[in-house]
């Protein structure tokens, strides 16, 4: 199957999602609320069935596809599925949030959650069936939003409870990328799970929290890149322990201290992140030849 024909195959499924998103507008405020979800349901579904028609092709007939072609087929049905899923998280949203009055938080919440739930449903499938990088980056955002929705269904949520919660998903998607074989493509779900902790770790004024966080941060980027050495972890706790100097610094000694010390803490880093590349390739080159003569 030819690049040509995988252009033209997403060109109909942008053609399919542009004709459902110009009904939608056409038709949109004309329709009452059963109207809206059956609209968006309709269009999930046609996209799930396109999706698993093209699964089923790409097994049905896997011996007459190159290995090129059956990537391309997986990552046409995987996108197929996760177009679909985002149609049928829409029409659970409009189906569950009332059309007049006020929407509380908790009725937030419960949408979010029972929409995220019906779309990781779809998108667990589609990662069986068709695994790309474009179908995991939709259920970190499904995992997201069933742990954004459980707490604004508990009430108003603190800022220490948002914080834990991203840092928790965050940090976890890092390392399940990291120490298993559940991802295509590890290093871009481990950058997006450390991105999302780093980020947690400094929203919101609490300061002794931050600290907490960016500590963890550190400790976890250097124990991980000593057990297997990966760029994302290393970079995180740079950031981290830099961000940390200056926070606790800063306010006691002033910022040209704080920098300095900053500085020093990235020198450092740097110096410690060197020596033990070293040591790694001279470890690889001394285990070489041993492999070697085992195999011979």
């Amino acid at each position: 199957m030819s690049r040509l024909a995988e252009l033209g195959a997403y060109l109909g499924a942008a053609l399919m999602v542009a004709s459902g998103a110009v009904v939608l507008g056409q038709q949109w405020n004309a329709l009452n609320q059963p109207g809206q979800v059956e609209l968006l349901l309709g269009l999930s579904l046609l996209l799930v069935a396109a999706g698993a028609i093209v699964v089923g092709l790409s097994r049905s007939r896997a011996d007459t596809y190159s290995v090129t072609g059956q990537a391309i087929l997986r990552r046409l049905s995987g996108t197929l599925l996760t177009l679909g899923a985002a149609a049928a998280a829409g029409g659970i949203v409009v189906a569950i949030l009332p059309t007049s009055g006020e929407i509380s938080e908790s009725e937030v919440g419960r949408a979010l959650v029972a929409a995220s739930l019906v779309s990781l449903a779809i998108l667990v499938a589609a990662r069986i069936f068709s695994p790309s990088a474009f179908v995991e980056m939709a259920l970190y955002a499904a995992v997201l939003g069933i742990s954004g929705g459980v707490l604004l269904w508990t009430g108003s949520p603190s800022e220490t409870a948002v914080k834990t919660t991203l840092f928790a998903v965050g940090l976890s998607w890092a390392l399940l990328a990291t120490f298993s074989r559940a991802f295509t493509v590890p290093p871009l779900a481990t950058v997006l799970g450390l991105a999302l902790a780093f980020f947690a770790a400094n929203i919101g004024a609490g300061a002794t929290s931050r600290d907490l966080f960016l500590s963890a941060l550190v400790i976890v980027g250097v124990a991980v890149y000593l057990l297997r050495p990966s760029w994302p972890y290393v970079v995180v706790a740079m950031l981290s322990a830099v961000t940390l100097t200056v926070s606790l610094l800063g306010d006691a000694y002033g910022p040209a201290i704080a920098l300095l010390a900053a500085g020093v803490v990235l020198l450092a880093f740097a110096g410690a992140v060197l020596l033990l590349q070293r040591r790694h390739r001279v470890v690889d080159v001394r285990e070489a030849p041993a492999e070697d003569a085992k195999a011979k």
